[in-house]
């Protein structure tokens, strides 16, 4: 019988029955199927997009996460070099800023540092060595006045 003719009354759908394969279905669920259908069904794969998605998301993620101990590490040495300095210990802030020099040598504002507390501990040779280093960089005006300032002082030491 063809439902679609005219003056016919279409086919009764059997709620008890799967509506994929038509064996008895799961009682209490909003969709009736069999319990094979619904396993089979839900054990979908991920969509293709959504896999290369989260691999593009997890690699950043995981080197974020991989340098952030040493990050934190010369963030520490820097404050601590920063109290340093203002207690009048300069070699240990030199200590301290060398530190976060290893891990960050293109930092101006460390390597700067590093050689104004150099300067300041007398260790004249690794002053001038930090300073030729961040020599034509781009540097916020209070570091530039404190390293001038610092290279003036050591041209009148040679003198």
């Amino acid at each position: 019988m063809d439902s679609g003719s005219p003056g016919e009354s279409p086919a009764i759908v059997d709620p008890t029955a799967c509506e994929s394969c038509g064996q008895l279905a799961e009682s209490g669920r909003s969709t009736p199927l069999c319990a094979s259908c619904r396993s089979r069904l839900a054990a979908r794969p991920l969509p293709r997009w959504i896999l290369i998605s989260a691999a593009a998301l997890l690699v950043p993620l995981v080197l974020a996460i991989s340098q952030f101990p040493a990050a934190l590490a010369a963030n520490i040495a820097m404050e601590r070099g920063r109290r340093a300095e203002t207690t009048g210990a300069f070699s240990v802030a030199l200590t301290e800023y060398a530190k976060v020099v290893r891990q960050f040598p293109n930092s101006t504002r460390a390597v700067a540092r590093k050689g104004i507390a150099a300067f300041h501990a007398g260790e004249y040779q690794v002053a001038a060595e930090a300073f030729d280093a961040i020599e034509g960089r781009d540097a916020p005006s209070d570091i530039v006045s404190e390293v001038n300032d610092a290279i003036e002082q050591m041209k009148k030491l040679q003198r």
